[in-house]
């Protein structure tokens, strides 16, 4: 169910106007009129025309802001995309048609190209050798 809709009042387009002009979140303006939502703040910015900061700056979010940026202002080492995996034995890779039961189906190079190969390790009952196994595979935590 839908809250109800509240109007903007007089006073609240005042203190909208100041807190946009001094370059505040829409968030930080919401919370200042009552917990008024980021969303609100924004079309009532964007109905009055005001759009634009002031220089051109664009607004950071805070600490209640976006997830996202918050991320990127403290980033975290984390480990690669896709860790890599050494082999003690260098089987060679094998076309599609070639696959066997049994055999790793991890795609070795380019997926789209026109010979496309694949690992061929023996498996235990996976698609995936026990080191591409670990890659496809891993824990929750991990990633």
């Amino acid at each position: 169910m839908r809250a109800p809709r509240r109007e903007w009042t007089d006073e609240h387009v005042k203190t909208l106007k100041a807190m946009w002009a001094s370059g505040a979140t829409a968030v930080a303006i919401g919370l200042a009129l009552g917990g008024r939502g980021e969303q609100s703040v924004r079309w009532k910015v964007g109905q009055m025309k005001m759009d634009r900061r002031p220089g051109g700056r664009q607004p950071s979010y805070g600490a209640v802001g976006r997830r996202g940026l918050a991320r990127q202002r403290n980033p975290q080492p984390g480990p690669s995309r896709r860790p890599k995996v050494r082999f003690t034995d260098t089987a060679p890779p094998i076309a599609f048609v070639d696959i066997r039961s049994g055999q790793c189906r991890w795609v070795e190079g380019d997926p789209c190209g026109p010979e496309t190969l694949y690992c061929g390790r023996p498996t235990d009952r996976s698609s995936y050798c026990s080191g591409h196994a670990s890659i496809a595979f891993r824990p929750v935590e991990a990633r």
